[in-house]
């Protein structure tokens, strides 16, 4: 079910992709950098990680992969089988990153939560702003020193075998 202007269509859906992508990993730094957050220190860690933890920088990035994922297959002819399947999977994959952040020792819980939280909202947004990333016009763009055509001008003389004013 399309969200917005309906006739709108971006001219590449992956430039959007993308654009929508590299928004999450700046997010994401961005979130680090301002808390600051300490990652869990275990007397025999399972895996080690740098710099801050909050939020789950792979829990926000599977989550928005997969919702951005899930969210090209509900809007394109695609077997309810195939899309069952892929909800199902892209679960089991936030889910199992979320878990496995915390469980090698390189998160909190609230970090993972954080990230899935974060994730959503971004592929939420994303959602509902693709239809306003499109082009406004197909074609090639007036080049800015380009003057308006007046259509007074057009004709300035009427021609006999024209009427008046076409």
């Amino acid at each position: 079910m399309p969200v917005g202007p309906a006739a709108a269509r971006p001219s590449d859906p992956r430039s959007f992709l993308h654009a929508t992508a590299a928004i999450g990993t700046a997010l994401q730094q961005g979130f680090k950098a301002a808390v600051g957050r300490e990652r869990p220190s275990w007397p025999d860690p399972v895996d080690s990680a740098h710099y801050a933890a909050f939020p789950s920088g792979h829990a926000l990035t599977a989550t928005l992969a997969c919702g951005l994922l899930l969210w090209l297959l509900a809007v394109h002819p695609v077997r309810r089988l195939w899309r069952g399947l892929a909800a199902a999977t892209a679960a089991v994959s936030v889910l199992g990153v979320g878990f496995t952040r915390v469980y090698l020792g390189v998160h909190w819980a609230t970090d993972v939560l954080a990230g899935w939280l974060i994730g959503l909202a971004l592929t939420a947004v994303a959602i509902l702003l693709y239809p306003y990333a499109a082009d406004p016009a197909p074609g090639p763009a007036p080049k800015a020193d380009a003057p308006a055509p007046d259509r007074a001008t057009e004709h300035p003389t009427p021609r006999a075998d024209r009427p008046h004013g076409t």
